[in-house]
């Protein structure tokens, strides 16, 4: 008895040793985007150990990454079943899966429970606003990615999926901001040189004119101060640089960079104590940069991932500011 324990052991030893193998095979393979080939090693460990959470978690993940939403699907239901290990994971993929595969509002539904168990996860709000935008309910979608922002600053996708349910809203200025946010902290990726653009898309929005005078979209909630005093002065600034002559003179980055410094001051100049979302998360980050005099070495900083020539040569004229601004960046939480 105690030798066919002994085997029957050896046996299950053996079996979770070659499952391990195979998993950390299928992960390196996805990590150099073979996903074809991981999901059949994690196939192969889910043959001798179908139950094996970590494995039906990577295949769902891989089968995301391959677009095969259904197949995503079905693993992720298996992980999110047995409420242990990768759970907040598998519901990510789950939830994405849904989103693809036309089922929105049952990810909104996945979303909502998964946060009774994890309250405070913004990647979970973060989703949940992506299935809320894709159903184009607005109002949840930003009070969702509020929630994302609130929960982790630095989390520069919310910023960017904020700035596009306020593009969607005709509300320039709180479009803007989030973009200025997300260059801020994601300065060199291909995703900057889209914000950027974006960016110059919301300047030239926020400059329509109609007999002379710029129409804005304004947020009905905004004063006349702080935000309101910014959503006009904005278009104000926009209309000015398409209308004045000195102006149209000047090349970008240099424009965005003179359009941007103009902004900023009129937010500065008419802060008010309001102590909502936009101020904590936002002005009041922009006016302490503006504080510090380092506005106009944030405006060359973020237009570097478009224009890098452009950008060195005033880094070069300008290095003490630069540095200065850069040392200001790395003191901040």
């Amino acid at each position: 008895m105690i030798i066919v324990l002994a085997v029957i052991c050896s046996l299950g030893w053996g079996q979770n040793l070659e499952v391990e193998l195979l998993i950390k095979k299928g992960i390196s393979l996805h990590e150099k985007g073979f996903y074809e080939e991981a999901i059949k090693k994690y196939q192969a460990a889910l043959e001798i150990e179908p139950l094996n959470v970590l494995a039906h978690y990577e295949i769902s993940y891989a089968y995301m990454e391959s677009k095969k939403w259904e197949e995503a699907l079905y693993h992720s239901k298996q992980v999110i079943r047995e409420n242990g290990d990768y759970w907040l994971e598998a519901v990510m993929v789950n939830g994405a899966a849904l989103d693809n595969l036309g089922q929105s509002k049952k990810a909104i539904k996945l979303y909502r429970k998964a946060l009774k168990k994890k309250p405070d996860n913004y990647l979970l709000y973060y989703n949940m606003g992506i299935s809320l935008f894709g159903e184009e309910d607005y109002m949840a979608a930003e009070s969702a990615v509020q929630k994302a922002i609130l929960n982790n600053r630095k989390h520069t996708s919310s910023h960017l999926l904020l700035a596009n349910i306020k593009m969607q809203q005709g509300q320039w200025l709180k479009s803007a901001l989030p973009l200025y946010f997300f260059l801020l902290y994601e300065q060199d990726s291909d995703r900057s040189v889209e914000a950027w653009d974006q960016l110059q898309v919301i300047w030239l929005s926020a400059a329509i004119k109609n007999k002379g005078m710029i129409a804005i979209k304004a947020d009905p909630r905004a004063s006349s101060s702080g935000l309101g005093a910014g959503e006009l002065g904005m278009g104000a600034i926009a209309s000015n640089f398409m209308m004045d002559e000195d102006a149209k003179q000047l090349k970008e980055p240099h424009k965005f960079v003179d359009k941007t410094q103009k902004l900023f001051r009129v937010l500065n100049e008419t802060k008010n104590d309001d102590l909502g979302f936009w101020e904590i998360v936002y002005l009041d980050h922009f006016n302490a940069l503006f504080d510090q005099g380092h506005m106009e070495s944030f405006a060359y900083f973020i237009s570097n991932c478009k224009y890098k020539p452009e950008v060195l040569t005033w880094i070069t004229e300008n290095g003490y500011e630069f540095q200065e601004f850069m040392n200001w960046m790395e003191l901040q939480p």
